[in-house]
């Protein structure tokens, strides 16, 4: 098996999702041939294969598998090695490399006892008065990552009130 005969199947079996809660991608491949699946997966090393479940299903379906390559590293690595090969969702896999490239996530953050960090944090949000996203834009992390560093952190967060006089005052 080559990478241009997994870029093919992918590129007319697969799809590249985007999760929604923790703002990940993930790479799916459902077809109803459960052997050529395993097969892209012993040769890719990486996902896990699961059937399709779906209710009222009738009888003259074929059972259909979904390969999913769920973890961040490994959906880089076979966007990387595909990109050459595919043509449909080429730019798909391009804005996923250029995404994740780009992305730190929280395991990527200092830890709440990195005291530059924690003051960089505290003089942006509170001496300077930015928003959490304008901090999160200027830090180069997710808005959601940051306020998850502040709660652990113990960084308080401005009231509701303040931060609408804030906003109108922008």
């Amino acid at each position: 098996m080559e990478w241009a005969y997994v870029a093919g199947y992918f590129d007319g079996e697969g799809t590249i999702v985007r999760r929604r809660m923790d703002r990940g991608y993930q790479l799916e491949i459902t077809n109803t041939d459960l052997r050529s699946l395993q097969q892209i997966q012993r040769f890719v090393g990486a996902g896990s294969i699961r059937q399709r479940t779906r209710r009222n299903m009738s009888p003259r379906h074929r059972p259909a598998y979904r390969l999913g390559i769920y973890r961040r590293k490994d959906a880089v690595r076979l966007c990387r090695a595909m990109l050459p090969y595919l043509i449909v969702k080429k730019d798909k896999a391009r804005f996923l490399l250029d995404t994740v490239e780009n992305q730190r996530f929280s395991s990527d953050l200092p830890t709440k006892t990195d005291p530059d960090f924690m003051s960089k944090v505290r003089h942006l949000y509170w001496d300077r008065k930015c928003s959490l996203s304008e901090v999160a834009k200027i830090l180069g992390v997710n808005a959601m990552t940051l306020l998850h560093f502040m709660m652990r952190s113990g960084i308080p967060r401005r009231s509701r009130s303040e931060a609408a006089r804030l906003w109108q005052q922008h």
